[in-house]
This record gives C-alpha cells, sequence and structure tokens, in this order.
C-alpha cells in the first residue's frame, strides 16, 4: 500500500525526532527537579522539645555548640545547656529570673562578644527580677566553675509603672557587643522598649569594666534593629536605629511612638542629626549604611531605608536615600500590598555591587512575590510563590563567595540564588503560625557550616522543635544531561515500541475488515490455543451470542464435547493440516459444513486458523414430510376456527337478548374463547407466511420512499408523546423487493411503539457505507433506534428464533420473518441493545445493479 510505504519509509526520522525531543524534555524536567544542590538532614541529632535550640563559635576553633536554653515557670530561671559539636553536654547554667530565649516580637534576651580580648567570646543573658533588669556574663572558658558567671545591674522599672501596678514588658529589640568608639575594648550595645508600663525605653552602651550603662538615650520612640557604620568618615561607627509607631504615647510627645523616625547616633549616643518624623501608627522604618557614589562620582556614605505605611494609614511604602545630615535625597515609592520588611544583606566588602535589598510582597492573587533592587532602587529580579515566602538568612553556604538565600515557603525549605532560582529543597512539616529561626553551626575551618533552625510554634502545644541541615553539592545533578540523554533513547525505544504496534495494529485492522466481510467463519488462534480473532459469521454458525473476548483459551470459547473443540486440541499437538466435514444443528435446520484447522508461520507455529465453510441444508425424507403435513394441517386450520367464531359471536349475540341468570359472567366467558381462537388463527396466518415466503422480486426502488411509505401507517402515532424522526442519507436507487423490506421497517417500528408504550422517541435514518476496500461490497445501512427499556441480555440471543415472544399476544414471528427476508437479500440484521438506555436494529442490504442479481431473479 503506498501510505503504509511512505509510513516506513519516515519512520527512522520519527525516531530520531522523537530521541531529540525526549532528550531535550527530559533535560527541561529534570531542571526543575533534578535541584543543582541538596539539603541533607541530619538523622543523628537530637532535639529537645520545649527547648530553644541556637549556635555559635563562643571558642573560635571552627566547630560550633549548640546552646538549648528555656524559661522555667516553677524555679522562676533560665535554664541553659551547652553541648559541643558532637552532642556531649559541656556544662549548664541556671540565670535568675525572667529570661526569653524566642526571638519573637520582644527579641531574644542572649547575645555572644568577646569582653576580654582573648579571641573567645562570653555568652551575655538578660533577665529580669522583680522590678530591676540584670545582666548576666559567663566565661564560657570556666566549664563547671561557680565563678563563671557574673551579674550586672542595668535598669529598674519605673516609679510610676510601680505606682500603676503596670506589668513590666520588656522588649529587648537588638543588642551587640562591638568596640563602639574605637577604644580597643567592646562595649555592650541595646534597645529596650517597655510596653504599657512605658519606661525605661531608649538605646544604651554597657561597659563591662566600669560594669554600669555608661551611655543613654531615653525616648518616646519604639527603637528596633540597629545597624552600625561610618557615615561621616571619622572612622567610628556611626548607630542606625530603625523604628515602629506602636502609638503608647500621645502624638505630641517629643519623639512619640505614635510615629516612626529616622535616628542616627554617634559613639556616646549623641544625635547625628535631628530625628525625621515619617509615618503613622503601626508603620515601621528599617535603615542601613551603604557606601555609594555621589552626583560628585566620589564614594560617600548615605543610609538607605525603606519605610512601610500601617494599616491605618495611606502614605505609600518606599524605599529613601537619606545623607549623613539626614537629608532625603532619593524616594523610590512602591505597591502597598508588603507582607514584610524588606531584607538587606550587606557583605563583608559593603559595596553597592555587593548589597541587596529583598522585598517581599503580596498581590490580589494570592501570589507572593520576592523582588531585588540595587541600591540605587532599580529592580534586579522578581519571581511569584504560591505560599508566603520568609526570608531566614543570606549566606554563603558553599564557599562561592556568592550569597544565597535562605527561606521557608509553606512546608519547604528553600535555598536560592540571588535570581530567585531554586537550588535546594526540602519538605518540612510546619504550620502556618510556625516561626522559623536560623543559626550557623560551623564544622572545621575548611567545611563549610551546618545550618541549625528552630521552629517556634505560636499555637501549638509543642511550640518549639529544631533540626540541623547541611547544604552540599547534588551529584546526581553533574549528569543530568547524560540522564536525559537515556531518557530521549527510552523514550525514542518507546516510542519504537508503540509505533511497531501501532503498524501491527493498522495491519490487523485492515485484515480483520476484510475476515469480518467473509462470508465463511473464520477463528485465528495463537500458538498457546488463545483466541485471537473470530469473525461474526463464525459466531453465528457456532450459535455464539455473547460476544468474544480475546487471549482467552478456546476451551472457553467452544464446549469440550463438540467436534471442532476436539479437531482443535488435535491440531495443537500434531501441527499438521485437518480437513473434515461436520454436520451442524443451525437455526433449526441440519447443515453439513467443512471444517479446515491450518497451523500458521514459516518453521514456527506462530498460530492456527479454523475456517468454516458456509453449509448445504439436510432433511431427512420424512422431516420433508412432516414439514408439508405440518403446512397442510395449519392451512385446513384456518376454515374450522373462521366458523368457530363466527358462531359465537350469534350465540353472544342471542345470549345478550335474554334475561339468564349469570348472564354476564357467561358473555365474558365466550369473549375469552374469542380471542384465543383469534389468536390460533393470526398465529397460522404467520406461520404460512414465513414458510412460504417467497425469493425476493428483485426491483429498482428507492429505500428512503419505502420508509417514507412506512412511516404513513403509523401517522396516527405520533403525538407529543411520541416522536418518529426519519434522517434519509444520500443513497442511489439499487434493486431490492420494497414490498419486502417495508414489511421489515414496519416490523421494527411497531416493536419500537410496543417497547416505548406510545411514550419515547424513534430515530431512523439511512446512509451509504462507501466501498473502501475492493473485498468488501458497498452497502446501504438503515438503523432504527429507540430510547426504550432496552432487550435484557438473557433474552437477546432468542429475538430472531421464530415464535419467541414477551407479549400477551404477540405471534413471534415478525423478527424471524425479518430476517429471513434481510438474508433472502444477502444482507444482514444486527442489533445493540443495552437496558434502561435503549434499541438499535441495523439493516445492511447490498447495492446493486443490475447485473449483480442472482440468476433467479426479476425485475
Amino acid at each position: 500500500m503506498p501510505m503504509f510505504g511512505e509510513m516506513v519509509s519516515k519512520r527512522w526520522l520519527r525516531i530520531l525526532v522523537s530521541m531529540i525531543a525526549g532528550t531535550v524534555i527530559a533535560y527541561m524536567m529534570m531542571g526543575k527537579f533534578i535541584l543543582p544542590y541538596q539539603l541533607k538532614k541530619n538523622s543523628n541529632f537530637v532535639a529537645y522539645p520545649g527547648w530553644f535550640s541556637f549556635a555559635h563559635d563562643w571558642n573560635k576553633d571552627g566547630f560550633g555548640e549548640i546552646f538549648l536554653g528555656r524559661y522555667n515557670s516553677q524555679s522562676h530561671q533560665g535554664e541553659i545547656i551547652i553541648e559541643n559539636h558532637w552532642g556531649r553536654i559541656q556544662d549548664q547554667l541556671n540565670i535568675p529570673g525572667f529570661v526569653q530565649f524566642e526571638p519573637t516580637f520582644g527579641g531574644s534576651w542572649f547575645c555572644f562578644g568577646d569582653f576580654t580580648g582573648d579571641g573567645k567570646d562570653e555568652l551575655c543573658v538578660f533577665a529580669r527580677e522583680n522590678d530591676s533588669l540584670f545582666l548576666y556574663i559567663a566565661n564560657l572558658q570556666e566549664l563547671q566553675k561557680q565563678e563563671r558567671l557574673s551579674r550586672y545591674f542595668l535598669l529598674a522599672r519605673s516609679e510610676k509603672a510601680k505606682r500603676k501596678k503596670h506589668q513590666w514588658d520588656i522588649y529587648l529589640n537588638d543588642k551587640r557587643v562591638l568596640d563602639v568608639n574605637n577604644d580597643g575594648k567592646k562595649e555592650l550595645v541595646f534597645t529596650l522598649v517597655s510596653g504599657y508600663s512605658n519606661y525605661p525605653r531608649g538605646i544604651y552602651i554597657f561597659d563591662v569594666e566600669e560594669q554600669r550603662i555608661v551611655h543613654r538615650f531615653d525616648t518616646h520612640a519604639f527603637l528596633w534593629e540597629m545597624d552600625f557604620w561610618d557615615l561621616t568618615g571619622d572612622e567610628k561607627k556611626e548607630i542606625i536605629v530603625s523604628t515602629y509607631a506602636s502609638d503608647n504615647f500621645p502624638a505630641d510627645y517629643p519623639y512619640s511612638d505614635a510615629y516612626t523616625w529616622v535616628f542616627v547616633f554617634d559613639a556616646e549616643l549623641q544625635l547625628l542629626f535631628e530625628p525625621r518624623k515619617l509615618y503613622g501608627f503601626t508603620s515601621s522604618f528599617v535603615g542601613k549604611g551603604i557606601l555609594k557614589k555621589s552626583d560628585n562620582a566620589q564614594q560617600q556614605s548615605f543610609i538607605v531605608g525603606f519605610v512601610k505605611t500601617g494599616n491605618r494609614g495611606d502614605q505609600p511604602n518606599k524605599f529613601l536615600l537619606i545623607d549623613r545630615e539626614g537629608k532625603i535625597i532619593t524616594e523610590h515609592p512602591l505597591p502597598r500590598n508588603l507582607t514584610d520588611t524588606p531584607y538587606t544583606h550587606l557583605s563583608l566588602k559593603r559595596t553597592a555591587f555587593d548589597s541587596l535589598i529583598i522585598v517581599l510582597s503580596h498581590n490580589s492573587s494570592s501570589a507572593f512575590t520576592l523582588t531585588s533592587f540595587d541600591m540605587s532602587f532599580r529592580k534586579l529580579h522578581q519571581r511569584s510563590f504560591s505560599e508566603k515566602v520568609n526570608v531566614l538568612e543570606i549566606a554563603d553556604l558553599d564557599g562561592d563567595q556568592i550569597s544565597e538565600i535562605i527561606c521557608t515557603m509553606g512546608e519547604k525549605l528553600l535555598v536560592l540564588d540571588s535570581r530567585f532560582r531554586t537550588l535546594a529543597s526540602y519538605s518540612i512539616q510546619t504550620s502556618s503560625n510556625t516561626v522559623a529561626y536560623l543559626f550557623f553551626l560551623d564544622r572545621g575551618a575548611n567545611l563549610n557550616p551546618d545550618m541549625l533552625i528552630t521552629f517556634y510554634d505560636i499555637t501549638g502545644e509543642n511550640k518549639l522543635s529544631a533540626s540541623q541541615w547541611r547544604y552540599q553539592t547534588n551529584p546526581v545533578y553533574s549528569y543530568r544531561f547524560i540522564i536525559a540523554l537515556l531518557a530521549g533513547v527510552c523514550l525514542s525505544a518507546l516510542y519504537v515500541l508503540f509505533d511497531y504496534r501501532r503498524l501491527v495494529n493498522m495491519k490487523k485492522g485492515i485484515i480483520y475488515r476484510v475476515l469480518d466481510r467473509n462470508d465463511q467463519g473464520i477463528m485465528l488462534l495463537d500458538n498457546k490455543g488463545r483466541v485471537v480473532y473470530v469473525n461474526p459469521v463464525f459466531m453465528q454458525m457456532l450459535n455464539f451470542s455473547e460476544p468474544i473476548k480475546e487471549s482467552i483459551g478456546y476451551q472457553q470459547m467452544i464446549p469440550e464435547s463438540h467436534r471442532i473443540s476436539e479437531l482443535i486440541e488435535k491440531v495443537l499437538e500434531k501441527n499438521e493440516p485437518i480437513t473434515e466435514n461436520i454436520i451442524f444443528y443451525h437455526e433449526g435446520r441440519l447443515e453439513k459444513r467443512t471444517v479446515r484447522l491450518m497451523p500458521m508461520g514459516n518453521g514456527q507455529i506462530r498460530g492456527y486458523q479454523i475456517v468454516l465453510t458456509s453449509g448445504k441444508e439436510i432433511l431427512p425424507r420424512k422431516m420433508q414430510i412432516w414439514s408439508k403435513s405440518v403446512q397442510k394441517l395449519a392451512h385446513d386450520i384456518k376454515t374450522p376456527l373462521n366458523n368457530i367464531a363466527m358462531g359465537l359471536k350469534t350465540v353472544m349475540d342471542e345470549i345478550t337478548k335474554t334475561d339468564l341468570p349469570n348472564k354476564g359472567l357467561l358473555l365474558e366467558d365466550l369473549q375469552v374463547m374469542r380471542v384465543q381462537i383469534r389468536r390460533i388463527h393470526s398465529l397460522t396466518q404467520n406461520f404460512l407466511k414465513y414458510i412460504n415466503l417467497e425469493k425476493p422480486t428483485y426491483q429498482l426502488a428507492d429505500v428512503n420512499q419505502c420508509i417514507e411509505n412506512v412511516l404513513q401507517q403509523f401517522a396516527a402515532y405520533r403525538n407529543e408523546e411520541l416522536s418518529i424522526e426519519f434522517t434519509p442519507g444520500s443513497i442511489p436507487m439499487f434493486y431490492f423487493d420494497p414490498q419486502q423490506i417495508e414489511m421489515v421497517i414496519k416490523v421494527l417500528v411497531e416493536n419500537a411503539i410496543d417497547a416505548l408504550q406510545c411514550k419515547g422517541s424513534i430515530w431512523i435514518r439511512t446512509q451509504l457505507l462507501e466501498n473502501y476496500l475492493a473485498e468488501i461490497p458497498l452497502q446501504c445501512e438503515i438503523e432504527v433506534t429507540d430510547n426504550g427499556p432496552g432487550i435484557p441480555k438473557d433474552k437477546q440471543g432468542k429475538i430472531f428464533e421464530p415464535f419467541y415472544t414477551d407479549k400477551e399476544n404477540g405471534s413471534g414471528l415478525g423478527l424471524a420473518i425479518s430476517r429471513k427476508i434481510v438474508e433472502d437479500h444477502n444482507g444482514e440484521i444486527l442489533f445493540t441493545s443495552t437496558e434502561k438506555l435503549g434499541t438499535t436494529f441495523k439493516i445492511l442490504l447490498p447495492v446493486r445493479n443490475s447485473d449483480e442479481l442472482p440468476e433467479s431473479s426479476s425485475e
């Protein structure tokens, strides 16, 4: 076949294209599912439920220690456990008073710093005892010694708060240990805010040597985070303080927390410039120092800040560039749908090129967006996420001098690059109320640190939990192209397999279609005796009513006692052709058929073919005499039946005129007798019609017109409850017996009306079945469909049998006569029926010209 040959000639091209396409698709898919790095969870890490876990390398040996802290409300003290890098407990500290470890809105109450200058850090812990705030400094080198813990008084609760009996709610928002004034020794700088008690509130510098607060700035503002940056160029760092508008003081108070402010202090907490007032209640400001080129192209220090309007404000969110005198140089408005303050990361070089601002925003389509800007507020990169993203830290995790972004998104821990592309991902079990805090756990001088993440569930019973992760290269990622190529080869192999099966199925379809039209019964078996194919003629010859399932054994289809089953077993055993004549009882007739069983395959047996030829009827002499006798008996009984029926009518008329007792019952019995006599008369008429049915008288006729003629007889039945629709197809006139075909259509329509009980729809259509293959003759298809209750499965195999009926007054010969008429036309009548959906009958008639008629036919 030309089409088949053309498809085969392009086969290798399709294979090559499928391999390339498969490789590209697999490579793109692996870019999404096979990430360059992986997060490996440390299964040996032991978490302490209810303890806040944090990490720090206090002795600077390259290995981080793990600190576990909690406040014990029963003993009213803070408890700290110190473990070495390998999880072994080194020491335990008890801090008298209330200590807050969770860095919630009030901040955590601990930090680390080297006060002694020995290159090793001390642990600083704030503790509230009654009306005083104390600082505890633990010298971690003096393990297991009582004198390792030093205590210093810091601040006292205000007398006004004592009189009003306000709770002293302290917020230690930020605390740092550093040399602020370059005098060679380090101080503790911290911001403190009292809530409802109002005082004390401000920024403070504590000198350990003098054991007191040496500088302080008390204010009504809500001071938040600190950033230390040399703005004036005197090699001393100024302190840039972020603020929040909490609205605890009236708006007319100096520096009231009804507003956000821009505060900058020197090393002695003197204001560098008069604080700038920004937005009102619930707004916030975050400021960081940067080095940036000014208008004269010289490097100068500026403050880059972000001010976010509150829930009650109508001002825009915006970036600010502020000089050392507090003058706003640049304002860059942003959308108001921000859900978090910007996270600003400055590398060790703190150049404009290494600086990165990340803004977490939320839009109306419930998508969360990460956006990065440079220090000129130009947008660099942006990515949307389906869930809220919380940025935990920005750090160089793999030592390549490029910072990564560590964040959580829903129930995932993510590592992103500067373009917000996913580098690694790990599923974690968290809720929407969980806050995560990240600490780095050093593993040695030449190794990248692990990540220790503490999860704090605000509402859960087990509020605190911790896990340890390691960020490392994904070994599979290096071989992604090879894997993609193998996937492409596998895909092309699958394509070859499916293409081969498609070609085989196409060839099988053509062969099966030819075999379906064959007038011989054909069955194909594989080399194990399983059914591969059975054509309709074979099923009809062996009286099979149920559809045959492929791949079943022939024993499940043909009874073991049947002669064909014996012959199949014989040919499977000997693998030799067999031909034999077999007597069949088919549709009430004895027929002789020839069965041929042949192995298929050249040298190797691949299957078997069973062919049943059309049979000739065998009717013994006695059966012919009996048939003629029954025919004569049925003909002779018609006259006596008519006489009896007329006599009963006369008797009923006479009884009606009399006054006999029980006259009504008598008339009712006589009427039943008349109905039964009429039924016997109808049976004899239909029986004579069936056995005396003449061969078709072929005429050149229009099949659509025949159907129109029949439908005119049912015009009285059409109403709102019963519709009969006819869709004629484009059928040329051809030779058939119009009277007999009209009889068939009438039977089918009558049966449909009876099934519907005059309530429903009947559709009739005709179409021409084109002759695509030379072996298949041109056919006219007539289809009659109803939406009635359908034919039960247990009755579908009997409806064409003579005298079979389930109607009260049916003869059971309508469909038998119809089938005989269609078969006499060398046609076929088929049906499909589904209970509660309806039934469809199909009549297939060969479209014949005059030179194709049987010799005995007449026009």
